[in-house]
């Protein structure tokens, strides 16, 4: 950082926390024949780093690069559905330099639930959805529930559109399940008139849209 920026504050909004449970996932998916699915092995050979099992040493280690990189705060995303509850031990051990957001599945029955115990129980401060992922349209009635609940917790709610590049993924082997029918951020325009107190972000900018 250099001397005229000395005064800057900046907050990094967009951090996928890639935890531990993360990758047990991601060993599930690529059908490793591993003990619990256990990553270690897995990521060792692609010579990448094992996150520790505790998502408060993950944490420690994202706060440590913050420090060396002039970073105040930051914004961690949920990078797979279910696993808010590793972003909520990071962010309840740094509270003053970590924000944790759930990801959630809209097209659940139970995503608004899962949307009310993350901000009141657990701590996280916002939403992301994954439209290409989880294959929906945000205009879609189905998701008006999760957008009820971010209005009524007051929280936002970011959403993934546009080109999709994962070098998990690429590195792993495993084909993207993304579908680009549902890349478009233009999708938002009938939910972001229908729930206008709802602050929603576009990650990427739309990325190529």
């Amino acid at each position: 950082m250099g001397p005229d920026q000395s005064d800057l504050t900046i907050i990094d909004s967009h951090i996928h926390f890639f935890s531990y449970r993360f990758f047990e996932e991601y060993a599930r998916w690529r059908g490793e024949d591993l003990p619990g699915h256990d990553p270690a092995t897995l990521l060792r050979k692609l010579g990448w780093e094992v996150p520790p099992p505790d998502p408060v040493q993950l944490g420690r280690r994202w706060v440590e690069q913050l420090d060396r990189h002039g970073v105040a705060k930051a914004v961690l995303l949920t990078s797979v559905v279910g696993d808010e509850e590793s972003v909520a031990q990071a962010v309840a051990a740094f509270p003053d330099r970590l924000v944790g957001y759930a990801r959630v599945d809209p097209t659940h029955e139970g995503s608004p639930q899962a949307v009310r115990r993350a901000v009141q129980e657990l701590g996280l401060k916002g939403v992301k959805l994954f439209p290409a992922m989880e294959r929906f349209h945000p205009s879609d009635p189905r998701v008006y529930p999760v957008f009820e609940e971010a209005t009524a917790l007051g929280v936002p709610v970011l959403l993934h559109f546009g080109i999709l590049q994962s070098a998990v993924r690429n590195a792993l082997g495993l084909p993207s399940q993304a579908d680009m029918r549902f890349a478009n951020p233009i999708d938002l325009q009938p939910a972001a008139r229908n729930f206008p107190k709802v602050n929603f972000i576009i990650a990427h900018f739309g990325a190529g849209y």
